[in-house]
């Protein structure tokens, strides 16, 4: 799992207080995705606490030309997911 190695990399230069952070992966032109499968799987591979940044994930880079768009209505949905 890629933040793993994240993680081991921050905490290899004495950092313990160390989150993971699940924020959606690029999908196609515009539009961020987010796994909840990642959630559990950072959860348990990387040893740390997981947080979801709920605003980020319905952001839609280059979405309104020249700057970043979204749909902020899904924000509290996505936020109940992850809670969930």
């Amino acid at each position: 799992w890629d933040m793993k190695n994240v993680v081991e990399k921050v905490r290899a230069f004495g950092s313990n207080r160390v989150m993971a952070c699940e924020r959606g992966a690029s999908f196609g032109y515009n539009t961020l995705v987010t796994d909840f499968r990642g959630l559990s799987i950072m959860k348990d591979e990387c040893a740390c606490p997981v947080v979801f940044d709920a605003t980020h994930s319905v952001q839609q880079p280059g979405g309104q030309g020249s700057k970043s768009g979204g749909q902020r209505q899904f924000a509290p949905l996505l936020a109940r997911a992850a809670v969930s």
